[in-house]
């Protein structure tokens, strides 16, 4: 079965068409569609570069704020005052990402892989890898 494109006129089989949530085809076919996405994107480019960057600034803060409520596990200092000197030690080697990284991707991701580690000063995961790395 076809289906004509509504930007390039031109008749379509129906797999080259994104399917609606419905079912339905949608009206322009797939490359004429990647290029209206892209040619969106660059006529709203500051819009999407400031949206991104405070999306970034929001999730960077709710993870800073649940770093807050953490304290060292080997010496107990609290990361209330200095979130950054927090560092998370993967002690099973089962990271996917670098906790720090996921701070500017999602609240969710960043809590799988902080779950998955224990909360560690700077300077005690720094003695606690060099212990490691003499054996």
């Amino acid at each position: 079965m076809e289906k004509v494109c509504y930007t390039c006129k031109k008749s379509k089989v129906l797999e080259e068409f994104h399917k609606r949530p419905n079912g339905k085809p949608q009206s322009n076919c797939i490359p004429c569609h990647k290029n209206y996405i892209n040619q969106h994107y660059q006529d709203n480019k500051e819009y999407y570069l400031k949206k991104s960057k405070n999306s970034s600034k929001k999730t960077r803060d709710k993870c800073n704020e649940y770093i807050k409520t953490l304290s060292c596990l080997d010496c107990g200092y609290s990361f209330k005052e200095y979130p950054s000197v927090c560092d998370f030690h993967n002690f099973e080697n089962n990271k996917t990402k670098n906790v720090s990284n996921l701070k500017e991707t999602s609240f969710s991701r960043f809590m799988d892989e902080a779950n998955k580690c224990i909360p560690l000063c700077a300077n005690c995961h720094r003695i606690r890898h060099s212990k490691i790395n003499k054996k």
